[in-house]
């Protein structure tokens, strides 16, 4: 146990305990989310120490050892502090396979903590073989203003998941991103999806009120 946090390890050792144990038994449940919420409130409150924590998890994670409810809850206590030294680590993990059941709320994280350093790595996560995970890149790339984004952004207007492009399309429109409108004029009359038809008329009306229509 870590002397300087003793509080942190007590919940970080009851989450390990509950691995491999299913949580539809009703106590293993509750201690779960109890244990999960507490780690967050100390990570909120200690972010440095949480941030180094973190880097130990990760390393757990990556060795096969790791539990992503620990990881989670450390990374959404840095985010509730608005902790930006937590921006590469994040970006690291959003983009590596052992953190997969994490990446798509580590793709709204970095959007989150509103720090552009995040762009590359976002802009990466627009490749991604899962849908959620390239739609919530899309959001946050559109929340940060990165304007290096919209080429890539511009590709996903032509994916096959609606979100995707919804997404893809909202982040456009914060881009000010004026050499879409043409596409998105086309996905208004001609896509089969009423909410990404409705977010590609809201783009397009979001750059004519900006004067960059």
């Amino acid at each position: 146990m870590n002397p300087q946090w003793p509080e942190a390890d007590v919940e970080i050792a009851r989450l390990r305990g509950l691995k491999g144990r299913s949580l539809t038994d009703q106590s293993v449940l509750r201690t779960h989310q109890e244990s999960g919420a507490r780690l967050y409130t100390l990570a909120e409150q200690r972010p440095d120490a949480a941030l180094q924590l973190l880097e130990r998890e990760y390393a757990a994670l990556r060795a096969g050892e790791g539990d992503i409810s620990i990881s989670g809850a450390l990374v959404g206590g840095l985010v509730k502090a608005r902790h930006r030294q937590a921006v590469p680590l994040i970006s690291r993990m959003l983009l590596d396979p052992s953190a997969r059941g994490l990446r798509e709320d580590l793709a709204e994280d970095l959007g989150a903590l509103g720090d552009p350093t995040a762009g590359p790595a976002l802009v990466n996560a627009l490749s991604d073989e899962e849908s959620w995970v390239k739609a919530k890149a899309a959001r946050s790339l559109g929340l940060l203003g990165y304007k290096p984004a919209i080429e890539w952004l511009l590709q996903l207007l032509h994916d096959e998941s609606g979100d995707v492009r919804a997404s893809a399309a909202n982040a456009l429109g914060r881009l000010k991103a004026r050499e879409a409108i043409p596409i998105l004029a086309e996905i208004v009359k001609n896509d089969d999806d009423e909410v990404v038809r409705g977010a590609a008329g809201n783009a397009i009306q979001q750059l004519r009120e900006s004067g960059n229509g």
